[in-house]
């Protein structure tokens, strides 16, 4: 059975208008009952969704969509990437975090604040061809 896996590449893709194109070019490669799964900076849902991709949050709910209307079906999620600490309202959205932690050479205080946080609330979701 052939899986596929994408950890944190929505954000670059998900606001270019191939967005969808190219989760259909997944499904065109794939044979049914394969596995695709994501790990991406999930958004928080209740918060206008930046339309430019600058903060680096994806709403979960929109990659869910797009894989549906690639003819994914939901499978499942899992919570183990998920970081309630990530409270996503940063200057540099989550940039400001570890992996990157842009911004803060001279802001010690906001720095250490950020590595008390840690990495990025993620989500992790998985579709299958039918």
């Amino acid at each position: 059975m052939a899986r596929v896996l994408v950890f944190r590449a929505h954000g670059f893709i998900i606001y270019d208008k191939p967005a969808q194109q190219y989760f259909n070019a997944i499904d065109a490669t794939l044979k049914p009952g394969a596995i695709f799964g994501t790990v991406d900076h999930r958004g928080d849902e209740f918060v206008a969704q930046d339309p430019n991709g600058l903060n680096g949050y994806v709403y979960q709910s929109h990659i869910l969509m797009m894989a549906a209307k690639a003819r994914f079906k939901f499978l499942e999620t899992s919570e183990i990437n998920a970081n309630p600490n990530d409270i996503k309202n940063y200057k540099d959205g989550v940039y400001s975090l570890p992996q990157t932690s842009r911004g803060f050479p001279l802001r010690r205080s906001f720095r250490r604040a950020m590595l008390d946080i840690g990495e990025s609330d993620r989500m992790t979701l998985k579709v299958i061809k039918p």
